[in-house]
């Protein structure tokens, strides 16, 4: 059974350079789908081809060497609980990685670094420890949207992490340049981006 299935991509975009992070479930593939991945800037990124129930193939486009390189992996690889480098077959160079989505989001920042060094962030350290808060927010069941949804993009910047709503495109930006930019997320017990909450939800929570 593929039903309780998912896991996270996090690919760098060939063309804006950003770094995010997709989540997808099994049901991404019900009626013999085959996802498209794009970045926030509208950049088609990858797209995930299922053969049965067993092998999966990873269509992308490189950020390196910008050709095409198709990727494949078996169903214990594609949905394995360890995170699991995405690399260009030409030149080796990672390009992001693939994973559940309680281990990526505390290493999006190592991913970063790797791809293009400490000088994308204003304060890199501080970037760090923002995603471990947020990390430790995704095990506890604290971090989503107000839509109802958990499949949320991040998106990184120098001076900002970005949560985009994969269902409503709700978002919220998290500032990452102080110290008090730290100390007011952790004041916080959870975060949910203020999405679209559908009629029926409103009149049960007047």
């Amino acid at each position: 059974m593929l039903i309780n299935r998912e896991t996270t991509l996090s690919l760098r975009c060939p063309a804006c350079g950003l770094l995010i992070a997709d989540y997808i479930h099994a049901f991404s593939f019900s009626g013999n789908k085959n996802p498209e991945i794009y970045c926030s800037c509208g950049q088609k990124k990858a797209s995930i081809r299922r053969e049965g129930n067993e092998k999966y193939f990873l269509v992308c486009l490189c950020a390196v060497c910008e050709e095409e390189h198709v990727l494949s992996f078996s169903a214990g690889e594609f949905w394995d609980d360890k995170p699991r480098p995405i690399k260009c077959p030409e030149s080796g160079i990672q390009l992001g990685k693939l994973g559940p989505q309680k281990d990526l989001v505390g290493k999006l920042e190592a991913i970063a670094e790797q791809l293009q060094g400490d000088d994308f962030f204003i304060n890199p350290d501080l970037v760090l420890r923002l995603l471990d808060r947020l990390q430790g927010l995704v095990q506890e069941g604290k971090l989503g949207c107000l839509c109802g949804s958990r499949e949320v993009h991040v998106d990184l910047f120098p001076d900002r992490i970005k949560l985009i709503c994969q269902n409503c495109a709700g978002e919220v930006v998290l500032p990452a340049c102080r110290d008090c930019d730290l100390e007011r997320l952790n004041r916080r017990n959870s975060v949910f981006i203020p999405g679209y909450v559908p009629k029926e939800k409103r009149e049960k929570n007047p």
